[in-house]
C-alpha cells in the first residue's frame, strides 16, 4: 500500500468509477438526461449542512496560518456517466477574525461528526491542530443558529466532556468501535502529553498494563483471530519480559531460515521467537510430545545453531546478537491436566536457559506476574 506525505496527495488525480443505474424506468431517464441543459440549478440553495453530507471525507489543513476544510466530494460526469472522486470545494476564512474561525472549525467538526463524514488531517503538522478543535468541540460543545437567528450552544449528551483528557478513560474505551480521525488525533495529543509527565517507571507499567488488557482481550475472544494475536505481540514486546524494546518480526537468516520474531533487548541483545497457533496441542492423547511442539523445538534449536556457527555475518544484521535464548510460543493451558503441566515444566528445565516453552496463557500470566510485583514495588 502506497504511503502519502499528505492527505490531499492522495487524491491528487480523481478516481472515476463508473455509475450503475436501473434501467427500468430507462425512457424517463433519458428524456431527463436529453433536458439537463434546460434544468436551472441555480434556483436550488444548497445549505452547508447538506454539502458536508455530500462528502466522501474533509481534509482538515493549514494555510497562510489559518484552518481550512477541503472537501473530497463525488460528483456525476453527465457525458461519460462517471461518477468522479476528487477534490472540491474549500472554507475561505480570509474574512473571519480569529474567533469566528475558531467558532467555525469546531462547528464544521460537528456538522460531520453528526453526518458520519470523517475529517482527515492533512499532514502530522496538523494533527494537533485538530485535535485541540476537536478536544473544544467535546468538552463545550458548537454554536449554531437558533430559529429566532440567535446563537444556542448544542453539546451532545453522551459526550464524555473533561474524560477526554483523561489517559485511563482513554485506554478504557471499546476498541471495537470504530473512532473517526479526529478522535484518534486527540487520544494520540492526550497520550503524548500524559507520556511526557510520566516517570520511566510509571511508563513502563502504563505499557505492561495496556499489553495484558489487549492480550487478554484476544485470547479470551471466542472467535479469537491468529493474526491479531500476532500484531498485538509484535507491538507489545513488554509482555515478553521488561528488558524488551522491539520485535523485529520475519527476520532472515542467511538463505536458510526465517525466525518469525527477533526481541531486541535494552542491552543491544536478542533473543528469537517461534510463535506457533493458540489452538495446537501440546502433548498427544498418550502424553507425548505432539508434532507441532516437536517441529516448533527443532526450528528453535536450527536457530540457535546458525546463529553460533554464522556469529560475525548474523550480527551484520542483527548487531549484538551472541548466544540467544529461544522461546516457543504455542497453544494453550486450560484443559492441560496436571500430569501434562509438570512433564511440560521438566522440558523446560532440560533445555535450561537456552530455549524455553510457554502457552499464550503462560506469557499472559508472566506478564501479570511481573505487573503485580511492580504495582507492590510502587507502593
Amino acid at each position: 500500500m502506497r504511503k502519502y506525505k499528505s492527505r490531499l496527495e492522495k487524491w491528487k488525480e480523481p478516481i472515476r468509477v463508473p455509475c450503475a443505474y436501473n434501467t427500468i424506468d430507462d425512457i424517463e431517464f433519458s428524456n431527463f438526461l436529453k433536458n439537463r441543459s434546460q434544468l436551472n440549478f441555480e434556483d436550488r440553495k444548497i445549505t452547508y449542512d447538506e454539502m458536508i453530507g455530500a462528502s466522501k471525507e474533509l481534509i482538515f489543513d493549514i494555510r497562510d496560518g489559518k484552518p481550512v476544510f477541503i472537501c473530497i466530494n463525488i460528483t456525476l460526469d453527465t457525458y461519460k456517466f462517471d461518477l468522479v472522486i476528487s477534490e472540491g470545494w474549500q472554507t475561505v476564512p480570509d474574512e473571519m477574525n480569529q474567533e469566528e474561525i475558531d467558532e467555525h472549525v469546531v462547528s464544521t467538526l460537528a456538522r460531520a461528526s453528526m453526518q458520519s463524514v470523517p475529517v482527515y488531517p492533512n499532514t502530522e503538522e496538523c494533527e494537533p491542530i485538530l485535535a485541540q478543535y476537536y478536544e473544544e468541540l467535546v468538552i463545550n460543545g458548537f454554536l449554531a443558529n437558533n430559529s429566532d437567528g440567535t446563537k444556542v450552544r448544542l453539546i451532545n449528551t453522551d459526550s464524555p466532556k473533561e474524560k477526554i483528557k483523561d489517559i485511563k478513560y482513554l485506554l478504557s474505551r471499546d476498541v471495537s468501535i470504530d473512532m473517526n480521525p479526529a478522535e484518534l488525533a486527540i487520544i494520540k495529543k492526550v497520550a503524548k502529553e500524559t507520556f511526557s509527565k510520566l516517570s520511566q517507571a510509571e511508563k513502563v507499567l502504563l505499557n505492561l498494563t495496556q499489553g495484558i488488557n489487549e492480550f487478554s482481550e484476544i485470547l479470551n475472544d471466542t472467535e479469537r483471530n491468529e493474526r491479531e494475536i500476532q500484531n498485538c505481540l509484535k507491538n507489545n514486546p513488554i509482555l515478553f519480559g521488561l528488558e524488551y524494546i522491539r520485535v523485529i518480526p520475519e527476520h532472515r537468516l542467511g538463505s536458510e531460515y526465517i525466525i518469525d520474531y527477533g526481541l531486541e533487548k535494552y542491552s543491544g541483545n536478542f533473543d528469537v521467537v517461534e510463535l506457533e497457533s493458540s489452538n495446537l496441542s501440546l502433548y498427544n492423547r498418550k502424553g507425548d510430545p505432539s508434532s507441532y511442539l516437536v517441529h516448533a523445538e527443532q526450528q528453535v534449536i536450527d536457530w540457535l545453531a546458525w546463529i553460533e556457527l554464522n556469529s560475525p555475518y548474523a550480527q551484520t544484521k542483527l548487531p549484538g546478537i551472541s548466544s540467544p535464548k529461544g522461546f516457543v510460543i504455542i497453544g494453550r493451558s486450560h484443559g492441560m491436566s496436571e500430569d501434562l503441566s509438570k512433564k511440560l515444566k521438566w522440558r523446560n528445565i532440560t533445555f535450561g536457559d537456552r530455549m524455553q516453552i510457554l502457552t499464550y496463557d503462560d506469557l499472559l500470566n508472566r506478564a501479570i506476574n511481573i505487573l503485580n510485583i511492580l504495582q507492590q514495588e510502587k507502593n
